[in-house]
């Protein structure tokens, strides 16, 4: 009888143990599967909010789906990296690059913990664009070469031309045209090399474009014309288009605006002709720019209108916000300031509905040189000084020394 109790107690802590542990695994999978849930749910929702250009709730949306991934027992890294990726492309579009990168530095984190070079090459990539963004030029050379040694490393030459594209992207805003011009030389040698003739023709586009930002405008012209022919070459109508474009804000910088309008023309022909309504309404910018330069305020006003009307049957908020100030520069040159500040005003509305804060500073910018003009010098010192604060907190230094010029140049006439 002892025996049997004995053998019989054993069966019953066994089968407590057993009960004990089962129970475990139900709690551990119920913890699993509703953090799953919520960072699914919340997922759903950011990406809804990201479709309707709400970018500031989706951001914060996509970080609670990821704090929701972090909180199971087994995060889902590589769904938990992408959400964090789009918390900071949605950060990275109302201009808080301070986010923006918090968010593509974690992805970047999980990338490194599991080897996963091309996806810390992407990040790298990713964040070095912010920086240029930011105009923070030093650390986006630092991440893009970064991108370039793995890529060397990895023995992927098309990637290298693609990561020397960017470093030369990074210099032509920098303004440091020889280390631009070396980069994509570098690249054009590179796609050369390997009879990618589509990307040939993209570097000799963007040497055209370095040249022209140094005043070299036959160089520049030279090598988009290059590009051209290419483009022609392949019947690829997009890149002709394009091409052209860039050959008109060559000619228009030149000052040869004739040459510049027919340019434009020849590409406004052809998106006309596949009824590319964004590209027309770019186009129409620039014909609209042109004019402004020349002195035909009315001409300038007319494609600038044009433009907006394309915009807004599009519900493209960002290109109206553009189009109504470009009318209101063209409006302050006209000398018509109170037409100037309300399309202005107009802009800002809207660049301040979707928190555009680098485009709520440049209109502010805007307004301050019209009242500058106007002789109103509190109401342009009040705008500048709005436009210092955000550029300020936003670290971006160039146009803080602008704006800090605009500043003084109003105290100057103001006595």
């Amino acid at each position: 009888m002892k025996e049997i109790k004995l053998k019989d107690g054993k069966m019953k802590l066994i089968i407590k143990f057993v009960s004990i542990t089962f129970l475990m695994v139900i709690i551990c999978s119920i913890g699993f599967s509703q953090s799953a849930y919520l960072a699914d749910k919340y997922l759903d929702k950011a990406q809804s909010l990201q479709k309707q250009h709400k970018y500031n709730e989706a951001a914060q949306m996509y970080e609670k789906s990821a704090e929701a991934e972090k909180a199971s027992p087994k995060p889902r890294l590589e769904d938990l990296s992408a959400g964090l990726i789009q918390a900071g492309n949605c950060y990275f579009q109302i201009g808080q690059y301070e986010k923006a990168i918090k968010n593509y530095e974690e992805s970047l984190a999980i990338f490194r913990r599991l080897g996963r070079e091309e996806y810390v090459a992407m990040n790298l990539n990713i964040i070095g664009g912010v920086y240029k963004a930011w105009g923070q030029y030093d650390k986006a050379v630092k991440n893009y070469e970064e991108v370039l040694a793995i890529n060397r490393k990895l023995g992927r030459e098309e990637y290298v031309a693609i990561d020397l594209n960017n470093i030369g992207g990074v210099y032509y805003t920098w303004e440091k045209y020889d280390k631009a011009i070396k980069n994509y030389e570098e690249a054009l040698a590179i796609n050369r090399k390997l009879g990618k003739e589509k990307y040939v023709a993209i570097d000799l586009n963007n040497i055209g474009e370095v040249y022209k930002a140094w005043g070299q405008y036959d160089k520049a012209i030279k090598n988009y014309e290059e590009a051209l022919a290419i483009a022609r070459n392949q019947e690829q109508e997009d890149k002709i288009a394009t091409f052209l474009n860039n050959i008109g804000m060559v000619y228009g910088a030149w000052g040869q605006y004739d040459r510049a309008i027919k340019n434009y023309e020849e590409a406004l022909a052809i998106f006309c002709k596949q009824g590319k309504e964004g590209s027309i309404a770019t186009v129409l910018n620039n014909i609209g720019a042109v004019y402004k330069a020349w002195g035909q305020y009315d001409k300038a006003i007319k494609n600038f209108e044009e433009a907006l009307a394309i915009d807004r049957r599009l519900g493209r908020e960002g290109g109206v916000a553009i189009d109504l100030n470009n009318i209101g520069m063209v409006y302050g040159a006209w000398g018509q300031y109170d037409r100037a500040i309300k399309n202005y005003e107009e802009a800002l509305a809207i660049f301040r509905k979707q928190g555009k804060e680098g485009s709520i500073a440049t209109v502010l910018n805007n307004i301050g040189v019209v009242y500058d003009s106007w002789g109103q010098y509190d109401k342009a010192i009040k705008n500048y000084e709005e436009a210092l604060a955000i550029d300020r907190r936003l670290g971006r230094e160039g146009n803080v020394a602008r704006d800090l010029n605009s500043i003084g140049m109003v105290y100057d006439s103001w006595g």
